[in-house]
């Protein structure tokens, strides 16, 4: 069974066998022991804290991070009108993030949307040294309100270091403010 809203923070080492690991959370401080931990932080985390050997890339070539966001007040049938004629694909990804695929799935609709960003920013209305902004849509709600945002990407932090891990969120909440053109 899952149990979210909690940190891991600590492991059980019995003898030379990693057995569980200690989480905690508004509940306090718990232990669950396991036969097997695996550890899907995406940080190693879990592994480091028990004692494995680990490499840590600098944060200069780390993937960079994003910050997801939701706002209000957006014309509903105007943006899906625009996600209609411009038909976002998965293959637009490939665009500005390195990766590479097998083409196989290019072809099918992404909610992906990088060209008004980049028109924007031509046309001065985003700051021209903003260029990591650009990336997915969660819900457009019949209001009109955008929710999981996930579309301002940034390079250069170290999402180990709890300091930078702050920067980022307060630079990429700040990024989308950017002031409009008089």
């Amino acid at each position: 069974m899952p149990l979210l809203h909690c940190l891991a923070v600590d492991v059980v080492i019995d003898g030379n066998s990693l057995s569980g690991i200690v989480t905690e959370s508004k509940s306090g401080r718990q232990a669950i022991l396991a036969k097997r931990v695996i550890d899907a932080t995406g940080d190693a985390e879990i592994a480091f804290r028990a004692g494995a050997p680990c490499r840590k890339t600098p944060k200069d070539e780390v993937m960079g991070v994003t910050v997801n966001f939701s706002c209000a007040g957006v014309d509903r049938q105007r943006f899906l009108d625009y996600v209609r004629q411009s038909r976002p694909t998965y293959g637009d990804w490939g665009k500005s993030w390195q990766m590479e695929t097998t083409g196989k799935e290019d072809h099918l609709f992404s909610t992906y949307l990088e060209e008004p960003f980049n028109r924007a920013r031509s046309e001065g209305l985003i700051p021209e040294h903003l260029t990591g902004i650009g990336g997915t849509w969660g819900t457009l709600t019949e209001a009109g309100e955008a929710t999981n945002l996930n579309m301002v990407y940034m390079t250069g932090y170290d999402c180990t270091d709890v300091w930078d891990l702050t920067r980022a969120e307060i630079e990429g909440r700040r990024q989308p403010c950017w002031p409009s053109k008089p």
